[in-house]
């Protein structure tokens, strides 16, 4: 008789870790679907950001690419990431911030030639790109 209490003492905890194992795994589940949802709506809200920001005018010379862009947008735009000719580029302290309903600044560093096009393309870290050629 002891042994059968004893081998039901052992089924029991290991249905145990089997039911831990299966609700870790369940909540896994749960909070990947969530994070999922959440990033698709930011890319959404930014996809509706970046239609209402224009681009007003620039200014090129061989050491910078000044961007003048215009938020049309009631909400703040944050340009993180410019591209030059699909290579990444620096942008003036890190990143350009442009308030509603206003006109902002963003400032590629580097070396350019004169007579040379380039592709300028600014971004955030959702992969939404505002694209234009520049001519210096």
């Amino acid at each position: 008789m002891k042994t059968f209490i004893k081998s039901k003492s052992g089924t029991t905890k290991a249905l145990g870790v089997l039911m831990l194992v299966i609700v870790t795994i369940a909540s896994g589940f749960m909070f990947l679907n969530f994070v999922t949802n959440n990033v698709d709506s930011m890319k959404t809200v930014f996809n509706t950001q970046m239609k209402n920001l224009l681009l007003d005018h620039f200014s090129a010379n061989i050491t910078h690419i000044v961007i003048f862009l215009k938020n049309t947008a009631n909400n703040v735009v944050e340009i993180a990431q410019a591209y030059v000719n699909n290579i990444l580029a620096v942008l003036q302290e890190g990143k350009a911030i442009i308030a509603p309903l206003t006109t902002g600044i963003a400032t590629i560093i580097g070396s350019f030639k004169e007579g040379n096009t380039y592709e300028i393309k600014l971004g955030n870290f959702l992969s939404v790109d505002l694209s234009f050629t520049v001519t210096i």
